[in-house]
């Protein structure tokens, strides 16, 4: 089949990837079998070797000869490097963009301003400003509070012709059954991670501190419930290595489960081993997204200011536990036992989903409607 359609995402970077890309191919009704899919990790300085890319005349006339570019979604709008002609890890320079002839869909893409490096967020703006005007380029953020963001560090006037939509990952619906528990107890979901402690939002918690409390929370559940730790990335198991190691490995032997880590069954083992959870504690934003796009009860645990906006921009603040509230383990504790024993969790998050759902429809209607007056019927 020709592959007529090129796409530079991320594509094993984490579980989050295959649940983005799987409610965006199911959403626009694309065969995956039409893609040709470029790992965006191959376009990084530190790649080397024959999997290197780089934005160059070989790239272009490979993109313009496909009906359709894509790129997204996920998080690498993220303005950091100084040394790219955008401040992102898509290095492309105005003359690169000045030869791209077909239509080009940034799809959800997250923004985050890391370490306020100021000639990245200065290319940054340019590049922004440039896309958000050009005629062949739909520009869509995710609602994590990347609008927020640019909002607060450029001003309201750039965000015209930018949509904020749902990240695609709330489509994300596989036919599965629950893994089954092993026991009468309720389960638990941990999805908890080190890699995203932001300083600036935890105040004075730090990991060792929040390393300890984990531990000591998980420890005291193992006493009346199962517990399924959910590893999104390999970081995760660092993390979870260094929980075990303040409880002690001897806890680990009973009513605990460790979920698959897998890229390759499109999600299906991981969400059956959601399903079987009572309450899912979310640390990743697309644990978060997963569980609430499949109506199981959530509390998101916010050590950066994605999952708190998250939160917010779906207006479900009261789900949401801060890490850098001096009492969060309490509220966490008071937060697990709520909606554990609360029925109509669900309800609200049916409720939620058709909210989401509507506004994810209104985004592919406008996106494919910028396809079809560019030529692209999908």
């Amino acid at each position: 089949m020709n592959k007529n359609i090129m796409h530079i995402a991320s594509f094993s970077g984490n579980i989050g990837d295959i649940i983005n890309h799987h409610g965006f191919y199911k959403s626009f009704n694309i065969d995956e079998k039409c893609v040709e899919k470029i790992e965006i990790r191959r376009f990084y300085r530190n790649c080397v070797g024959s999997d290197k890319l780089a934005f160059n005349e070989a790239l272009i006339e490979k993109i313009n000869s496909k009906k359709l570019l894509i790129l997204g979604g996920g998080g690498f709008f993220d303005v950091y490097w100084n040394e790219s002609s955008t401040g992102t890890t898509l290095d492309m320079s105005r003359t690169f963009l000045d030869k791209i002839r077909v239509p080009v869909l940034v799809n959800a893409m997250g923004v985050h301003f890391i370490h306020k490096r100021s000639e990245a967020q200065y290319k940054f703006f340019h590049f922004l400003n440039d896309i958000r005007r050009r005629e062949n380029w739909f520009v869509s953020i995710r609602n994590d509070g990347s609008y927020k963001r640019i909002r607060n560090i450029y001003g309201e006037d750039i965000l015209e012709h930018i949509y904020v939509v749902p990240d695609n990952g709330f489509r994300f619906a596989v036919d599965t059954e629950p893994e089954y528990k092993k026991s009468y107890k309720k389960r638990i979901g941990l999805s908890v991670t080190n890699e995203l402690l932001d300083p600036i939002y935890t105040g004075s918690e730090n990991i060792d501190k929040f390393n300890d409390r984990m531990a000591k929370i998980i420890s005291e559940y193992l006493e009346k419930a199962e517990l399924c730790f959910f590893l999104h990335t390999p970081q995760d198991l660092l993390t979870l290595y260094e929980i075990v190691s303040r409880m002690g490995a001897e806890k680990m032997r009973k009513d605990v489960t460790i979920a698959p880590y897998s890229f390759y069954d499109n999600g299906k083992r991981i969400l059956k081993y959601y399903k079987g959870c009572d309450a899912v504690v979310g640390m990743r934003f697309h644990s978060n997204v997963m569980a609430i796009a499949n109506r199981i009860p959530i509390i998101g645990l916010a050590m950066h200011e994605q999952i708190e906006d998250l939160y917010r921009e779906i207006n479900y603040c009261k789900q949401c536990v801060k890490v850098g509230n001096p009492e969060y383990i309490n509220i966490l504790r008071d937060k697990i036992e709520q909606t554990l024993y609360c029925n109509n969790i669900v309800n609200e998050e049916e409720e939620l989903m058709r909210s989401i759902e509507k506004k994810h429809n209104d985004y592919v209607y406008i996106a494919k409607k910028f396809l079809s007056c560019n030529g692209v019927i999908l």
